[in-house]
């Protein structure tokens, strides 16, 4: 394996290259991620994966969201093997193999890339791959998560619409979230009384599944927020090698200007839409003084690791 302008590149044997990307998010769900991937899609030199069927990787998935997230880094791991996860990269490595490939940005932008092993990431990208993490409010956020796993989720998982609960119930409620988002703070903050954040985010990995057996009690929507936590050992491995910005600052121009592409024809600007889901509920003002609480001392901790004072919410 060996790093190129365009990313990682790795024989699979002596007439065979395959291609890693060159571009991964690193922004955990429900921060901007799909907004902000449907504006880089359209720059000249963005090369999204190519969804490479039929394939455990994008199994039951439109194009969309194979290419956006191809579901391989993060654990628990996608049982697809890393042949698989560099077929959906073949047209980076059909560019690179006719000599046009070199300012081309292969990306990778599953939100649930935050939770992979940084180290063994480490084993496979190039020097040249940059990882990128353009973060929301952290409380906005967990609001919007909670939203968007109650509902969707909860609908995925029921054999009939009739079982989703309204708003008022227990299992959809901003009663119910505070009770969560109360209870995943206690925890946390109970672990790092005696060990490192990072160590208590690495014990927490489990609490953190969403699937249909947890969605309606994990710690995801609340920890998600922790980015300087997740970040720590990203740094360490990847030193020079990470951007992060505020999402909400992100404009069309200062977003080409931040990957280092070209503006596409329209110039836009990228949003934030949030989960407007037919059943959405809203935190209480208790709520956001708590996640606020909790999460203050790791905003400011962020600023401090990226030496950028503009990685603020309030």
């Amino acid at each position: 394996m060996r790093g190129t302008d365009s990313g990682a590149v790795k024989k699979v044997s002596d007439d065979e290259m395959r291609c890693l990307p060159t571009l991964l998010n690193l922004a955990p769900p429900k921060s901007g991620t799909t907004e902000i991937y449907q504006q880089i899609q359209t720059m000249p030199e963005v090369i999204s994966a190519a969804p490479a069927e039929p394939s455990s990787l994008c199994r039951g998935r439109s194009a969309f969201w194979c290419s956006k997230e191809p579901s391989f880094w993060h654990a628990p791991r996608s049982a697809a093997s890393l042949q698989e996860y560099t077929l959906m990269y073949q047209p980076l490595t059909e560019k690179l193999q006719g000599g046009s490939g070199s300012s081309t940005i292969a990306v990778d932008w599953s939100p649930l890339n935050y939770e992979a092993n940084p180290y063994l990431l480490g084993r496979f990208v190039g020097p040249a791959a940059r990882f990128v993490a353009f973060l929301r409010n952290p409380v906005q956020r967990a609001e919007s998560d909670y939203n968007w796993s109650i509902y969707t989720v909860g609908l995925s998982c029921t054999a009939s619409k009739k079982k989703i609960q309204s708003p008022g119930s227990s299992s959809g409620s901003s009663q119910a979230m505070h009770k969560l988002f109360a209870s995943s703070v206690k925890d946390f903050t109970t672990c790092a009384a005696t060990s490192s954040p990072l160590r208590c985010w690495r014990r927490g990995a489990p609490a953190r599944e969403l699937n249909c057996r947890t969605f309606r009690e994990s710690s995801a929507y609340v920890l998600r927020g922790l980015y300087s936590v997740y970040l720590s050992s990203f740094l360490e491995v990847f030193p020079g090698q990470l951007l992060v910005a505020r999402a909400e600052s992100l404009t069309w121009p200062r977003l080409a200007a931040l990957l280092g592409a070209t503006l596409a024809p329209r110039p836009t600007t990228a949003t934030l839409a949030p989960f407007r889901g037919k059943h959405q509920v809203h935190l209480l003002p208790e709520t956001q003084q708590l996640l606020k609480s909790f999460y203050a001392p790791y905003v400011l901790e962020l600023q401090h690791m990226f030496n950028d004072s503009t990685l603020s919410w309030w």
